[in-house]
């Protein structure tokens, strides 16, 4: 097959990652595949040589509009493609516009919870409007594929994200005295519930940090809570590592604090780390879809700080059930396979 990915660059975000790895895994299945970026040209995942890059990027900031659909749609009638994968709903709304009238299948892929994404009424209007018109539609999660009609829901198929191939080997020894969360420091993520839980966990525990990882708009105002909190040096921001994966693999916890979610791809990681890991069950069962409780992970109801220092606490105390629910969550390594994941594509795209 000819298939072109579009997504607003290949930085920063879960939709990015996810785009990657599965045009990288399908061009090594011998596909012919392109990634068209729309609002950025960074690259810090990087794809295959096999893939690719289009750049609908270079006039982002000049271009109006309607300037940027039509360089959009003048690239797809040039490659011609059989399908045209669109990510994330702003790219999504420029992919219906650019494809009206083309001989192309348009797939839209929806990447965060569409019940609080996006914010702009703008947006969620034109969603509701052009959404119909796509041919087929893919969801992270049953959650998220609910929100929408029936019409969109027969059209439509549910593929979870992969988990990062390039994941180091499970830490075998002792956990040092930390949880970690690596996230953006955004309203959503509702850290101050993390902080405040684990401040409630760091008195009984003294022995225990927790680090932060990741950057965002909230930094400077999550920096000054924590000093009001009193917790200089027991609340570390350490900002984004370029090696995430060592820096957090022997941390006795993970913590997802969210509102809501997709699938948080972070979350999922710790998990095949083996990191024993808390989410919040946010409402589109991006994590109940992948955590049975007290097995391979806990999770706690959204916006309860007291559950989710209760569940901190179970670990500390009980390192027998730390352990088992490490040993079990690394098998999500096996499930959500990127060579599976991309199976899954690959047979929804051929039918």
């Amino acid at each position: 097959m000819k298939i072109v990915f579009a997504v607003g660059s290949l930085s920063g975000g879960g939709a990015e990652r996810v785009v990657a790895e599965i045009a990288t895994e399908m061009a090594e299945k011998g596909h012919e595949v392109s990634v068209m970026l729309v609002a950025s040209m960074e690259n810090t995942y990087g794809v295959s040589e096999k893939v690719k890059i289009i750049n609908c990027a270079h006039n982002y900031k000049s271009y109006g509009f309607f300037q940027r659909t039509k360089d959009i749609r003048r690239k797809i009638k040039e490659i011609n493609p059989n399908a045209f994968v669109s990510f994330t709903v702003a790219v999504n709304i420029y992919s219906v516009l650019s494809c009206i009238g083309l001989p192309v299948r348009l797939i839209l892929a929806e990447r965060n919870d569409p019940r609080y994404d996006p914010k702009s009424k703008l947006f969620r209007i034109a969603r509701k409007v052009l959404y119909p018109f796509a041919d087929y539609y893919v969801f992270q999660t049953e959650g998220e594929q609910q929100f929408f009609s029936k019409k969109i829901q027969n059209r439509s198929i549910v593929i979870p994200n992969p988990v990062n191939p390039n994941l180091p080997e499970v830490y075998q020894g002792e956990r040092t005295k930390r949880f970690v969360a690596a996230v953006r420091l955004a309203p959503q993520k509702n850290l101050k519930m993390a902080i405040d839980a684990f401040k409630m966990v760091a008195e009984k525990h003294e022995e225990f940090i927790f680090e932060i990882f990741g950057h965002g708009p909230l930094e400077m105002e999550l920096k000054q809570y924590v000093v009001e909190n009193e917790l200089q040096g027991k609340v570390v921001f350490q900002g984004n590592s370029k090696q995430l994966y060592q820096d957090i693999a022997d941390a006795y916890g993970f913590v997802m604090s969210s509102d809501y979610e997709g699938i948080s791809n972070s979350m999922l990681e710790a998990m095949a780390l083996g990191i024993p890991t808390i989410s919040t069950d946010y409402p589109s069962g991006g994590a109940r879809e992948n955590i049975v409780n007290g097995y391979n992970g806990i999770l706690v109801p959204v916006g309860d700080t007291k559950r989710m220092a209760e569940a901190m606490e179970l670990l500390i105390e009980s390192p027998d059930l730390a352990k088992k629910i490490s040993e079990n969550s690394v098998s999500i390594r096996e499930k959500l396979d990127v060579g599976k994941i991309t199976g899954k594509w690959i047979d929804y795209l051929e039918k």
